[in-house]
């Protein structure tokens, strides 16, 4: 089940639909009736897990406390045993972030754009500062849980599906072979598990977007050959 908490945001990232300028309807769910609706579908063999995202309200903080009290009253409350995908919010606190992959299979921080001058035009919510310093922190931890489990079988998991992120292609005129080589960079350095990619799908007007005629699902499939080579 992949859904949004809510997709109300305080962010303005011009290539999403739910950014703070666009006139669209909003709506949010608490983490109760997230709960309750992953439990209903999940007793019905409907689902074997849940992937939660949401926009940001109020503050990042604020926001990762809610996706990881939905995670929390799943496991510890429902005693649910499926699988959980939690994303990371930006900027949300360290122990924030360490709190979220006590529960979850997998997190996720997106790195939305290859380069930090696209992020500063696209995204000037989302300094990649914000980016890649959750993503240092969960592979720490991640590597350090599984040398303690190494030592213990009881030691705790941490984020044991690993970590993943996406980056959009095509909003922003970055080369495959740049694309490509911070990919890399991200499974060397980092030890994602995955990287995915989503071609840009213009569904906001903005004169810093290009003027695409469809989404660039060629190139989208292209580099997922070259990522399944690396």
């Amino acid at each position: 089940l992949k859904i949004l908490l809510t997709n109300t945001c305080l962010y303005d990232c011009a290539y999403c639909m739910n950014r703070r300028s666009n006139s669209i309807p909003r709506t949010a769910q608490t983490p109760e009736e997230v709960v309750r609706l992953t439990m209903d579908f999940y007793r019905r063999n409907y689902i074997e897990g849940l992937f939660l995202s949401t926009g940001v309200v109020r503050s990042a903080d604020h926001t990762m406390e809610q996706l990881i009290r939905v995670a929390r009253k799943l496991r510890l409350e429902e005693r649910f045993n499926g699988y959980i995908h939690l994303k990371v919010v930006p900027g949300a606190d360290r122990l924030l972030v360490e709190e979220a992959g006590r529960y979850a299979d997998r997190v996720s921080v997106n790195i939305e754009l290859p380069t930090r001058e696209s992020l500063q035009l696209l995204a000037p919510d989302k300094p990649r500062d914000a980016l890649i310093g959750p993503m240092r922190q969960l592979s720490t931890l991640i590597q350090t849980s599984k040398e303690e489990r190494k030592r213990s079988s009881k030691a705790p998991q941490f984020a044991p599906g690993g970590q993943s992120t996406q980056l959009i292609v095509g909003a922003t005129p970055e080369s495959d072979h740049q694309i490509i080589t911070l990919s890399e960079g991200l499974y060397q350095r980092l030890g994602l598990k995955r990287v995915y990619y989503s071609a840009f799908v213009p569904v906001s007007s903005d004169n810093r977007l290009p003027a695409l005629p469809a989404p660039p699902l060629l190139r989208e499939h292209r580099l997922y050959q070259a990522d399944w080579l690396l």
